[in-house]
């Protein structure tokens, strides 16, 4: 009887101890070095109803994958409702990312039409 309370005093203390620590398979989802430090981005997706236009872009892990994360810009007043919000888009899922200085650059570039000079 003491023998099975100690073999169950163990087996809880080990349970505690893996649930504490989250488990030792998942790495940490801290960010990487981000090659778009200061920049935005705007990201096209294999799947064309997604994408996003980023600021504050880093890499993190989750689930054994990596993905694009940052914070998104308002390109136009459709993204008003999701401005500010982390966006998480999978590297495996992205064809292209264009890189601007600002907002007023990555404007241009999505409505060149708006920021178009008359001719002289």
């Amino acid at each position: 009887m003491k023998a099975t309370i100690s073999l169950a005093g163990v087996v809880l203390f080990c349970l505690f101890t893996v649930a504490r620590s989250g488990g030792a398979d998942e790495p940490e989802n801290k960010p990487t070095s981000s090659p778009f430090a200061g920049k935005m981005v705007m990201i096209s997706v294999k799947d064309q109803s997604a994408g996003g236009c980023l600021e504050k872009v880093e890499v993190r892990r989750l689930g054994g994958r990596e993905f694009l994360v940052g914070n998104v810009v308002p390109v136009d007043p459709s993204y008003s409702a999701i401005s500010g919000k982390k966006q998480w888009i999978a590297l495996d899922a992205i064809l292209t990312i264009y890189e601007f200085k600002d907002l007023a650059e990555m404007k241009s570039v999505y409505y060149p039409e708006k920021t178009q000079r008359p001719p002289k």
